[in-house]
């Protein structure tokens, strides 16, 4: 894991946005046969903060990456008046790491 918060890290300096927060996320996406048993999914829920298309941009990255992603449950809200065009994005980012007994 310590991999991926480097990746998560990675995207959002190259995207302009600042990770607030990040936990594990409760929620366990499961994987249809054969995919349950070649990988294991890990969710991170993760609040950041930056122009909308920085965020766009943020998601991209793991739509777009070679590795295994998925974000989903997406909410989008805008900062205060005066936080100059700033948003706020709560989603669930999930990587599908290779189980380490699949070949």
């Amino acid at each position: 894991t310590d991999k991926l918060i480097e990746i998560i890290s990675t995207a959002a300096n190259d995207s302009g946005v600042k990770i607030n927060a990040s936990r594990p996320s409760a929620k366990i996406l499961e994987l249809q046969s054969p995919f349950d048993k070649q990988y294991i999914p890990v969710s991170y829920e993760l609040v950041i903060e930056g122009p909308y298309h920085a965020i766009g941009k943020f998601i991209n990255t793991f739509e777009s990456y070679p590795k295994s992603f998925a974000v989903h449950d997406i909410q989008i809200t805008e900062q205060s008046e005066g936080a100059g065009g700033q948003r706020q994005g709560v989603l669930t980012l999930t990587a599908f790491i290779k189980h380490p007994t699949a070949t």
